[in-house]
């Protein structure tokens, strides 16, 4: 039974976030893939691997479907900053900005290394010494 409660939470938990990522972003990525564009799409791949990194540590680390879901939580709500930050960031570079319509390949493929960077830090917090 436990299998099941952490295999379920944890499918709410990521599917929630991805839906949230793509309603936070300025372009759906739903609709990039539907029109087999995969460069706006290669930012959300990145976070969905790190907040998938997080259940999975806290299942292990903490044992408790609680722990889990808090986890799961943090991780979501860092990708989702590291997001929001990241496109402040780009937007006032150089006085002018750079604005991603989603298919700057460039900048999402630096978005998807920074997701996975900050999902592996928060991986790493929860383990204990």
């Amino acid at each position: 039974m436990p299998y099941v409660a952490f295999y379920a939470v944890n499918l709410v938990i990521l599917f929630a976030f991805a839906f949230l990522y793509i309603k936070v972003t300025p372009y759906n990525e739903l609709d990039a893939v539907k029109q087999n564009k995969i460069v706006p799409v290669i930012p959300l791949l990145g976070s969905m691997i790190a907040v998938t990194a997080c259940l999975v540590t806290a299942q292990v680390v903490t044992h408790s479907l609680l722990g889990a879901v808090m986890a799961g939580v943090v991780g979501a709500v860092s990708q989702l900053a590291v997001y929001w930050v990241f496109e402040r960031i780009m937007f006032n570079l150089g006085g002018d900005g750079i604005r991603n319509d989603g298919n700057n390949l460039a900048i999402n493929v630096m978005l998807f290394v920074l997701n996975l960077c900050i999902g592996a830090v928060n991986v790493v917090s929860m383990i204990p010494y």
